[in-house]
């Protein structure tokens, strides 16, 4: 597989990331490993919704563990952590980090920022 050339100032550098939201007990290691794939002056931004069906909480509404059918009816078990956008801007700022988090509509947000 061929690489494409980033433009100058591109502020990624690749690195392995675990896929899905973390769970909360682990949020600060996940907050590491983003500091440390981030080039200086990077920013970075996410997108998330705080939205659990019934059918997917498996072991109930405290659980970060769903259960999610895909359309070719294999179910798989991934983290789904609901965050509040407010919350959530609250807890990256006191952990160091120039953040906006917006909501949009229904249960998304969006969030962007960088190193404080």
């Amino acid at each position: 597989m061929r690489s494409r050339a980033r433009p100058a100032g591109a502020s990624w550098r690749p690195r392995s990331t675990p896929s899905g939201p973390p769970v909360l007990e682990r949020f600060e290691s996940f907050r590491a490993l983003v500091d440390d794939c981030l080039a200086p002056g990077g920013r970075f931004f996410f997108a998330d919704d705080g939205y659990r069906t019934p059918d997917e909480l498996i072991e109930g509404d405290a659980s970060a563990t769903i259960r999610r059918r895909l359309h070719d009816g294999s179910t798989h078990r991934a983290v789904k952590v609901p965050h509040d956008p407010e919350e959530l801007e609250r807890r990256i700022a006191r952990l160091g980090w120039r953040i906006t988090v917006t909501p949009t509509s229904g249960p998304f947000f969006w969030g962007e920022g960088g190193r404080a």
